[in-house]
This record gives C-alpha cells, sequence and structure tokens, in this order.
C-alpha cells in the first residue's frame, strides 16, 4: 500500500510540473495580455522598429488601448531600408519623416489576414502631402495565399509571425518597409492599371517615349490627381474603331496629360458639372458628372464611370475609370 501511495504522489507531482511548464508555454504563445507596444519591445527580431517608435514617440500610443493593425517590419527589412536611403542608423531619419513612414503600417481597425481585401485597399494612418485630411491609401493583393502590400511587402510565412492578437490590435510582421506610396507605386501595385502602368513607362515603341509623363507623375511637387483608366479600358480605345487606333507618341502623350489635373487632390467635395483643366498644352478640360454614380466626362461628352474613387497617394489621389477619356488631338 505504501509503495503504491509513493508511486501515486509522485505521478501527481510530475504531472503537476508538466501542467505548469505547459501553462507557461501558453502564456508565451498567447499574447492577449501584451500590447503592441510591449510584444515589439520583447521581440528580438523587431529591435529597430522599437527603436523608431520610441524615437517618434509612437510607443506612447500603442501601449494604449484601441483596435490597430500593426504591420511590423523586421530588423533585416529596416536595414535594407536604412542602406538604400542613405542613412547609418534609424536615429539619422528625420523624426517627422519617421513618423509619417511608420504610420504608414498602421490601420485603425483590426484586420486579420483573412478578413483583409483580396484585391483592395485599406486607409493607413500615414499622410502624404498631397491632402491635410485624406490619410493614405494601402493596396491588399492577396493571391496563393501571399499577402502583398502595395506591390512590395508581403507578410512573413514564417509560423507565428501573422495573425498576432494582442490586446489593443493584430500585428503582422513583413519583409519589407512600407514606404509612402506615390501615384506611379499605386498604379503598379493594382494589376487593374497593367496596362496603364506600361504606357507610362514606354520608352520606345508604338506608345513612342512617356519618360515626361512618368517624371511628371514622379516628381511634380504639386498634388495631382490622375483618372486612371483600366486596363479593359485601353483595349477599347486602342482596337477597332477606338480613337487611340494608330496615336503617334506625341498624341498618347496628350492622351496621358489628359487624365491628370495638376494643383489638386480631387476627392471629396466635388460638384455636378464642375471643371477642371489638365496637364495637356493648351489645356483641355475634364468635368464631373455625379448622377446614378461619379463619372468623369471628357471633351466629346463620353463618360468613364469610376470604379475606383480615393486611392490616396503621397503626392496626389488616384480614380479609376472605366474608359480612356478622349481629348482634341
Amino acid at each position: 500500500m505504501k509503495t503504491t501511495y509513493v508511486k501515486l504522489m509522485s505521478f501527481i507531482a510530475v504531472f503537476a510540473i508538466l501542467f505548469s511548464s505547459c501553462d507557461d508555454v501558453d502564456k508565451t504563445l498567447n499574447s492577449n495580455d501584451k500590447t503592441v507596444a510591449e510584444y515589439v519591445a520583447q521581440n528580438p527580431n523587431l529591435s529597430i522598429l522599437f527603436a523608431a517608435l520610441e524615437k517618434t514617440d509612437l510607443t506612447n500610443t500603442l501601449y494604449t488601448e484601441g483596435t490597430y493593425t500593426v504591420f511590423a517590419p523586421t530588423d533585416e527589412a529596416f536595414t535594407l531600408y536604412l542602406n538604400a536611403n542613405g542613412y547609418a542608423s534609424i536615429e539619422d531619419v528625420e523624426t517627422s519623416v519617421l513618423t509619417q513612414l511608420l504610420l504608414n503600417h498602421v490601420i485603425g481597425s483590426e484586420y486579420s489576414l483573412q478578413s483583409l481585401p483580396a484585391n483592395g485597399y485599406v486607409k493607413t494612418l500615414g499622410k502624404g502631402t498631397a491632402s491635410a485630411t485624406n490619410t493614405l491609401s494601402m493596396h491588399i493583393n492577396i493571391a496563393d495565399a501571399l499577402v502583398t502590400l502595395n506591390g512590395k511587402s508581403t507578410v512573413s510565412e514564417q509560423l507565428g509571425w501573422s495573425n498576432i492578437k494582442l490586446n489593443n490590435g493584430i500585428l503582422h510582421i513583413v519583409d519589407d518597409v512600407i514606404t509612402l506610396p506615390t501615384i506611379i507605386d499605386h498604379v503598379k501595385a493594382n494589376n487593374a492599371f497593367n496596362t496603364l502602368e506600361t504606357v507610362l513607362t514606354s520608352t520606345s515603341g508604338s506608345f513612342g517615349d512617356q519618360s515626361a509623363v512618368l517624371n511628371t507623375l514622379t516628381t511634380n511637387a504639386s498634388p495631382l490627381t490622375l483618372f486612371a483608366p483600366a486596363n479593359t479600358a485601353f483595349t477599347a480605345a486602342t482596337t477597332g474603331t477606338g480613337f487611340a487606333v494608330g496615336a503617334t507618341a506625341s498624341q498618347v502623350s496628350t492622351v496621358l496629360r489628359y487624365h491628370v489635373v495638376a494643383g489638386n487632390n480631387l476627392s471629396t467635395g466635388l460638384l455636378q458639372d464642375q471643371s477642371f483643366a489638365t496637364y495637356t498644352t493648351p489645356a483641355q478640360n475634364v468635368s464631373i458628372d455625379l448622377v446614378g454614380g461619379a463619372k468623369v466626362v471628357d471633351q466629346e461628352e463620353n463618360k468613364g464611370s469610376v470604379f475606383a474613387a480615393d486611392i490616396q497617394c503621397s503626392n496626389g489621389v488616384i480614380h479609376g475609370v472605366s474608359r480612356v477619356l478622349q481629348p482634341t488631338l
């Protein structure tokens, strides 16, 4: 009987130790008791991100209650970013620049990978210089279980590095720093604008050299609005009886410029029949028709429906339209 009792007590002791160990592991894996800031501070792969949060005073924000989604670049990702931009360390990045860079990795609502749009946009907390009110858009593309952000950064596939539930949000570790997206960045990120990208980046061939237009959309200091035709719109304009059939390189340039309004970040507050001068020389106007849904009207009274509105970029805004707008050539 005594031997049986001793064995029973030994079993209970071992079971208690194992149970205690499992409980400790569960507490390690379960991050619900941590804030985003605490998790970042304790993760050795995110030390540069934590230093950046400290430098910009954003640590306090991510310690507080909230429903944040944070895309967290690894130390390796930050090192690549710093090297590419000529910084010796994160301390060398101007605080105002670093603040917006970090905010561009944060969404104000919680998104698991499964709840992100498969091919669409979310709004980050970052801001560029083009708008005093609109925050930046982030394009999400999910294909073959791979999540791509703004056409570049991807969520790490390493086990446990995504859908990390914290007590003030969800964190996903990413393999690249998500820089503030320009108009060209967003054109390249969305497959609906593949043909527009091809035309804008053309340097020879049937579309000619369009580097001047590309340079305008990349470096122009004033806010720009781009009405971006979908791939199908270009197909209609350049085949059969489409108006752009046989267009010269100079005429293609005019068509592209006709989709750009300079000096304006046109988003909310547009009015019926409002007219805007485009970037053509001489300037040709487009107008707005809001009856039955937003449309852009060209000089030939053709109407292009807006299928993707207010894609906010650091240097302007994009509205996807269903047709190539027709200027006077």
